[in-house]
């Protein structure tokens, strides 16, 4: 937990340990002693990790299929509805005298370089093709249902 720090340079960082034993300490959590008693080993450390994104995949399951993709994990579905690189945070305003009502960005985020093919849709690694989902009958859980198919033809069984 906490181990690396990520940037657009699509580089990991390497946490002193200081500034984990930090995150550690005011980490919230209901059994703080259990965590830090881990000392930045893991809990669970599976070959393989499979994440399945969809088109409602935005805002905190957007960045935790993003940064878990970045330490290795393999995407299954649909592009997210949100993009590694966007405008975010909006700062709404009502214009006086019309009355009209907008709002505005005043953040942006930049996961990845611009030229990255997914900086601006992030494409999952494995896309299930319209064949893929007819096969299914257009099951609501084709993803689910071809990765475990999938999974069983190529023997890259997740423990």
């Amino acid at each position: 937990m906490g181990d690396y720090l990520f940037n657009a340079s699509d580089t990991a960082t390497i946490v002193p340990e200081e500034q984990q034993e930090a995150y550690v300490k005011n980490y919230m959590t209901s059994v703080p002693g259990l965590l830090a008693a881990q000392r930045g080993e893991a809990v669970y450390t599976p070959k393989q990790v499979y994440v399945l994104t969809d088109s409602y995949t935005f805002s905190a399951a957007f960045h935790y299929a993003f940064f878990l993709w970045k330490m290795g994990t393999t995407v299954v579905g649909t592009p997210s509805s949100q993009a590694p690189n966007t405008f975010m945070e909006q700062t709404e305003f009502v214009l006086p005298r019309t009355g009209l009502q907008g709002s505005i960005s005043n953040a942006i985020q930049v996961l990845l370089p611009g030229q990255d093919r997914r900086a601006k849709t992030f494409y999952p690694d494995y896309m299930p093709t319209y064949a893929d989902r007819q096969a299914t009958g257009f099951d609501r859980q084709a993803e689910v249902l071809l990765l475990l198919k999938r999974i069983k033809e190529t023997g890259q069984q997740p423990e």
